[in-house]
């Protein structure tokens, strides 16, 4: 990893220059964002993904993915957004036909499904791969909601916002939840990781506004983690950065 860059030296994208970078006038930055929301957390901690409390990672050298629904209906295009083989961005447009994989090609990486067009899917839509699931969208969102992420190579990412919520239900005493985000190289065991704590009591949404001024070198994979202290709470964050051309 490495926190080179113009990110890291004070550039500031603000204003005028976001507007611009969203509008893709910027050839050499790009941007992007990771959601998640994950309700009845395990008290002894886990990924902030809906379906398993630990997320298995594609391999490094590629896996071939597909794709398919719960609901037999489905017949709506989706994109899906990834890296391939090299860790560089790479994108798929299919047509979902229900229950019935679709094949995607090659991927290290997932990091997004969403819908295309106006039509909502029906049921739960799924990226597998060796018989892992690598990406869900749930027919509530329609776009993926999942707390990971992996940063292109030959990209520098810079957390622009951090925002984040907690809803503890049921009982009045103190319930505190700590967030941690873990950022590892591919092929790698090394781990750096920024956190915050949020704590409240009763049924109550609270939230931290984080700006992470550092520029991290990818490939780099992200994923967040919750640790609560007590039953019945929900976590919900969104993340936005952007990726520089080194």
């Amino acid at each position: 990893m490495s926190s080179r860059g113009h990110f890291s030296e004070g550039v500031p994208f603000a204003g005028d220059a976001l507007l611009a970078i969203g509008a893709g006038k910027v050839p050499t930055v790009d941007h992007s964002t990771l959601q998640a929301q994950t309700t009845g957390l395990d008290i002894g901690g886990q990924d902030m993904i809906d379906w398993a409390t630990e997320y298995i990672w594609p391999s490094d050298s590629g896996e071939a993915m597909s794709i398919a629904s719960t609901d037999a209906a489905d017949t709506v295009p989706v994109l899906v957004v990834g890296l391939d083989t090299e860790f560089l961005p790479k994108q798929v447009v299919v047509v979902l036909t229900g229950v019935t994989p679709v094949g995607l090609g090659t991927f290290t990486r997932i990091n997004l499904i969403t819908t295309l067009g106006t039509v909502p899917t029906i049921g739960i839509v799924d990226v597998t791969g060796s018989g892992n699931t690598y990406c869900r969208m749930n027919p509530d969102k329609q776009i993926s909601s999942m707390g990971v992420y992996t940063s292109p190579a030959g990209k520098a990412s810079q957390i622009l916002s951090l925002f984040a919520s907690i809803i503890r239900s049921g009982g009045n005493a103190d319930a505190e939840l700590e967030a941690s985000l873990y950022f590892r190289p591919p092929n790698s065991v090394f781990k750096w990781a920024v956190g915050f704590t949020l704590q409240r009591r009763g049924t109550t949404t609270i939230g931290v506004d984080n700006t992470i001024p550092r520029a991290i070198e990818g490939p780099t994979d992200h994923v967040f983690r919750a640790l609560p202290s007590a039953t019945n709470m929900t976590i919900s964050l969104r993340m936005a950065f952007l990726l520089q051309d080194v």
